[in-house]
């Protein structure tokens, strides 16, 4: 019922991104609100049924329910749906490595997902590979690998204030990070209000979309 009057919409696009802010720990851990959430694993069922393609994961929720709630999750959707593709939450190193490619027409797009925090919650002292955190050094390293493999890049921040609509002095800087790093399209989340959306152009004539 969640999707039910967007589907269409959603299902007609080549690509489609949902972020997705609740872990989908299980009926186990306890369904929970605010400010500790987890949710059924059916809600990925519906993100699946309604056509999404790309889930991101990297939010300042993702370890809301910990080790346990983070794999329950990932195995979730590795299990049940395993052509989905899931972005900014890793089960391996080799996972995190791995930079997101969509091809359509020849055209290839990468696609990243990152978060500025998660709550003061630790990542597991086993996984520190776990969740994709904005570091400049992570993100830089990220980046340079998705120029290597696509024409296009898309940069999904977790980011800004929540319900400001207007953007931070931190979310300038780092979109001038962005840009410097081959960036071509930012879209972000977390403040759960439309911000301004503006075209940044640096001195050499590099163009972003934010």
């Amino acid at each position: 019922h969640i999707f039910e009057h967007v589907k269409d919409d959603i299902s007609r696009a080549d690509i489609a991104l949902i972020n997705q802010e609740v872990i989908l720990g299980g009926k186990d851990l306890g369904y929970s609100g605010y400010p500790m959430f987890n949710t059924a694993f059916e809600l990925g069922d519906a993100i699946a049924d309604a056509g999404f393609d790309v889930v991101l994961h990297a939010t300042n929720h993702t370890m809301d329910k910990g080790r346990t709630g983070l794999l329950n999750c990932l195995n979730y959707w590795e299990e049940k749906h395993p052509d989905m593709a899931i972005l900014g939450a890793n089960k391996t190193q080799e996972e995190q490595d791995e930079i997101y490619v969509y091809e359509q027409n020849g055209i290839k797009v990468a696609i990243l997902n990152f978060t500025y925090g998660l709550n003061g919650l630790p990542m597991p002292s086993d996984m520190p590979f776990a969740v994709d955190m904005m570091t400049e050094a992570f993100m830089a390293e990220q980046l340079d690998k998705a120029n290597e493999v696509a024409d296009f890049v898309v940069v999904c921040p977790h980011w800004g204030i929540e319900y400001q609509t207007t953007e931070s002095a931190n979310q300038h800087m780092w979109c001038d990070f962005f840009l410097e790093h081959g960036v071509d399209l930012v879209i972000g989340t977390h403040p759960h209000v439309i911000q301004p959306i503006e075209w940044i152009e640096n001195e050499q004539g590099d163009r972003m979309l934010v």
